[in-house]
């Protein structure tokens, strides 16, 4: 557990007294399959790390529409945004497989923040690269098509995982809620991109053939 907290944006290069610090205003949570870890509008007393499993991070809209924001994997920050802001959580968060985490008490946190200039910068970067996703993805909802919105999601799954061989961290209903749009419609882009030659299949495995192909279709042209 010691290793994966050291692993997060937040905690970089702090001292192991200081993750020592963090662990003892910190308490270990097991959440099952689909299990809710908290919903929008309640009172955000905590932000959460990934120990292990999948966690996506959603908003309803009023007709009933799901929309992904983010996935959240062994080693990524939930809910850190309401935690500096005395809010409530602006979404909901739920298991997509079974999940540890540890959840970390907020006015202990912001005391440690305090008396810690290398843990507020690191919380910093973090935050900014969290809001460069969420333009991202406005960003692709509101400006592209499908097919772009595929495309751009390949090529950063493919830049973070630093291969043309990607392993696709949600199912095919998982994406088309993220990228807004019906699966089905989701199923035709994989086949065009296929029939182009430009992504070959495995189940949840994607190999990019021709990148520039690729970001010809993220660009739209």
């Amino acid at each position: 557990m010691k290793d994966i907290v050291k692993s997060c944006v937040f905690f970089k290069n702090l001292s192991d007294e200081d993750i020592a610090k963090i662990l003892n205003i910190s308490h270990k949570i097991v959440l099952d399959h689909n299990e809710i870890l908290f919903t929008e509008g309640s009172l955000a007393l905590n932000l959460f790390i990934v120990l292990s499993g999948k966690m996506k991070v959603f908003k309803i809209s009023p007709s009933g529409k799901e929309q992904i924001l983010h996935i959240m994997t062994p080693g990524d920050i939930v809910a850190e945004a309401p935690m500096f802001a005395g809010l409530d959580y602006p979404a909901n968060a739920q298991c997509i497989e079974k999940c540890t985490l540890l959840a970390i008490d907020r006015e202990g946190f912001k005391n440690l923040i305090i008396n810690n200039p290398n843990l507020t910068m690191n919380i910093l970067s973090a935050v900014s690269f969290r809001l460069r996703n969420f333009t991202s993805l406005i960003e692709a909802l509101s400006l592209k098509e499908v097919s772009g919105r595929l495309a751009s999601y390949l090529l950063y799954q493919k830049e973070i995982q630093k291969s043309s061989k990607i392993e696709l961290p949600l199912t095919r209903t998982e994406l088309s809620k993220y990228f807004g749009t019906m699966p089905e419609t989701l199923s035709r882009v994989f086949t065009k991109f296929q029939n182009l030659n430009i992504i070959s299949t495995n189940n949840k495995t994607v190999t990019i053939l021709d990148e520039e192909g690729l970001k010809k279709q993220a660009w739209g042209t």
